[in-house]
């Protein structure tokens, strides 16, 4: 065992923190603009409405 594991382990750590944090934000992200289209829709009364879909790169953490 490396005697500077433990200080590698937890920058590890911290980075995967990070980056949960950041796929969590841009799923909100994502279903706040679902819900915002739909939302638009209800008012207009669109007969046949219609989920504009976020470019692929949303999806890409999902």
């Amino acid at each position: 065992m490396l005697p500077y594991s433990h200080i590698l382990d937890s920058a590890i750590l911290q980075k995967r923190a990070q980056k949960s944090t950041f796929i969590k934000s841009i799923r909100a992200t994502k279903h706040a603009k679902i819900h915002q289209i739909r939302a638009k829709n209800a008012k207009s009364q669109n007969p046949n409405p219609k989920i504009e879909r976020a470019p692929k790169k949303w999806y890409h953490f999902c």
